[in-house]
C-alpha cells in the first residue's frame, strides 16, 4: 500500500556500570522509548468506523507505543568455585491513544544462573526463568495469561579426552505448565490488529525433558 510509512522508533538509555569488588559486577540500564507509525491489520469494524466500507483486513499505520524501564544485572563470584549471575527487568508499554497496556508483553522477568565447579572439570549449573505480569489486549476476553517460573539443571564434564564433553542436561526439572501468549481472536474489537488464531489458547511450553549431550571441538 503505498500509503503505509515507515515505522518510526526514538529511544533513550542511560547505563551504569559498576565494579564494587573484584569478584562481582553491577548494571543498570534506564529506557524510554517511543514508537510511531507501528503498522498493522485493521479489522472490518474498524474501517467502518472510519467510514470505510472494505470487509477485509488492510494494513495500516495504526498505532502509537510508548514505553519505558529499567534492567539491572548482578554478577558475583562467591569463591573460586561459585558463581551467581542475575537479570531483573521491568517494562511498561502502552497505545499511546487509548493508554491501554501492551497486550502480552511481560512485566517483570527474573533469571538467576549458578554455577559450582566441584571437582576438577566437573560443574553443576541451574538456571531459573521467571516470566510475569502479561496482560491481555482490552477486548480479548480470555482469562489472564498465568506467570510462570522455569527451571534448567545442567551437570556437566569437561575434559573428557582431548577436546571432548559431556553434558546431563534437564530442561524444565520441575514440569512447570507454561504458556506463550497467542494472539487475540480476530475482530474481537473494533481495532482489533490481530489476525485470526488458529488454536482456541496459548502456545505451550515443553514440559520436563531430561536428555545427555555430548560435544568434540576440532581444533584449528
Amino acid at each position: 500500500d503505498k500509503d503505509i510509512k515507515p515505522e518510526t522508533i526514538d529511544t533513550i538509555e542511560l547505563a551504569f556500570d559498576y565494579l564494587p569488588t573484584p569478584e562481582s559486577n553491577l548494571k543498570l540500564n534506564v529506557f524510554a522509548y517511543q514508537l510511531k507509525d507501528l503498522i498493522a491489520f485493521v479489522s472490518p469494524e474498524a474501517n467502518a468506523m472510519n467510514g470505510s466500507s472494505s470487509s477485509a483486513q488492510r494494513a495500516e499505520n495504526a498505532v502509537d507505543q510508548d514505553g519505558y524501564g529499567f534492567e539491572v544485572e548482578y554478577s558475583r563470584k562467591i569463591t573460586d568455585n561459585f558463581s551467581v549471575d542475575t537479570n531483573y527487568a521491568w517494562q511498561h508499554s502502552e497505545n499511546k491513544a487509548s493508554g491501554e497496556h501492551v497486550a502480552d508483553a511481560p512485566g517483570w522477568q527474573l533469571n538467576v544462573s549458578a554455577t559450582w565447579a566441584f571437582l576438577p572439570h566437573w560443574s553443576l549449573s541451574s538456571t531459573l526463568n521467571w516470566v510475569a505480569d502479561r496482560d491481555r489486549a482490552l477486548y480479548d476476553t480470555r482469562s489472564d495469561i498465568d506467570d510462570y517460573a522455569i527451571v534448567d539443571l545442567i551437570l556437566r564434564r569437561r575434559q573428557l579426552f582431548n577436546n571432548a564433553e559431556v553434558a546431563l542436561v534437564a530442561r524444565n526439572l520441575f514440569d512447570e505448565e507454561a504458556f506463550e501468549p497467542s494472539a487475540g481472536p480476530a475482530g474481537a474489537s473494533p481495532d482489533s490488529a490481530g489476525l485470526p488464531i488458529a488454536i482456541p489458547g496459548d502456545y505451550p511450553l515443553a514440559g520436563r525433558s531430561i536428555f545427555a549431550e555430548f560435544r568434540y571441538h576440532f581444533d584449528n
